[in-house]
Order: C-alpha cells, then structure tokens, then sequence
C-alpha cells in the first residue's frame, strides 16, 4: 500500500502508493469469496490535491496534474 523504490538483486522497482481506502475495499471482496472489482486504482499520496491519471493511450506511465507555488530562497 504505501508503495516501494529501490533496487534489489541487481532489478530496479518502483511500485506507487495507492489509497489504503481503495484497496481495503478489494481486498474486503476478495475476502469474501468475490472477485476483484474491475477499477483503476490510481497512485495516491495523502495531501496532494492534484490528479493522477493513467496514460490509456500509451499506457506506459500516468499524468500528473498539480498546482505549484514557488518560495523564494
């Protein structure tokens, strides 16, 4: 859930964080016997008040969409 970067035995990984929310309720059907429902499940990270979208069309990575403020110093 609260996602992975590194590099182990000599492979490269980077698994995002997704919202604990979403995958309880999965993981909650599975639990009870039910399939996985079929959803895109998005990275998540607490606070950030942007979007994440996946790329359909290339489907090699997502779009992240946010506001920035630049402080000086």
């Amino acid at each position: 859930m609260n996602g992975a970067e590194g590099i182990g035995s000599g492979w490269s990984t980077f698994i995002p964080c997704f919202n604990p929310k979403e995958l309880a309720l999965q993981f909650k059907r599975r639990l009870r016997g039910e399939s996985f429902e079929q959803m895109d499940i998005d990275p998540w990270y607490r606070g950030f008040t942007g979007r994440i979208k996946w790329n359909n069309q290339e489907r090699d990575g997502y779009y992240v969409y946010g506001k920035m403020r630049r402080i000086d110093d």
